[in-house]
């Protein structure tokens, strides 16, 4: 077995803002106890494993507990966790910026180059709660090894006011 690494969260996407502009959004994440970690200080590991989904933008939001903030959800009826709540709602935020595009959250549970697998899923804006849950041991489908969440730039309301 090579080089691994599990328990960790990313976020990667396009942006025509200025640097400090999307570091000042994403600290955001912080206020809720996740350290923000630029793409410059990421494991090289972390970076090739995810190499074929990351886009202009690639942060790591450490937080070793928050998939398993995620497998406490039990039942996807019920309002998730309030970091979980927390984590939608900032993420929510980010996406509905004017000049950031292609968002998408990578839970990485367990990830090991040649190893692990990676699912991908597409996501409306209002829906990421049930995109989160797919990664939780309670979710009604085999547990998935690291999950990616392509999250759709607009939500059906923004679509519903033009």
């Amino acid at each position: 077995m090579g080089e691994n690494f599990d328990c960790t969260q990313f976020l990667t996407f396009d942006s025509i803002l200025a640097e400090n502009e999307v570091i000042k959004k994403l600290l955001s994440y912080e206020n809720i106890g996740f350290k923000v970690i630029l793409e410059k200080d990421i494991r090289n590991i972390k970076k090739e494993y995810f190499k074929n989904y990351r886009k202009q933008i690639f942060v790591e939001l450490e937080y070793d507990d928050f998939i398993g903030e995620i497998d406490e959800w039990k039942d996807i009826n019920d309002a998730p966790p309030k970091l979980i709540s927390d984590f939608i709602k900032i993420t929510k935020d980010i996406i509905r910026q004017e000049g950031i595009t292609n968002l998408k959250i990578i839970l990485a549970s367990f990830a090991d180059m040649g190893v692990t697998t990676n699912e991908v899923l597409n996501a409306s804006v209002d829906k990421l709660e049930y995109s989160l849950f797919h990664i939780s041991m309670s979710a009604p489908y085999n547990p998935v090894d690291n999950l990616i969440i392509e999250v759709e730039n607009k939500s059906k309301l923004d679509e519903e006011c033009k």
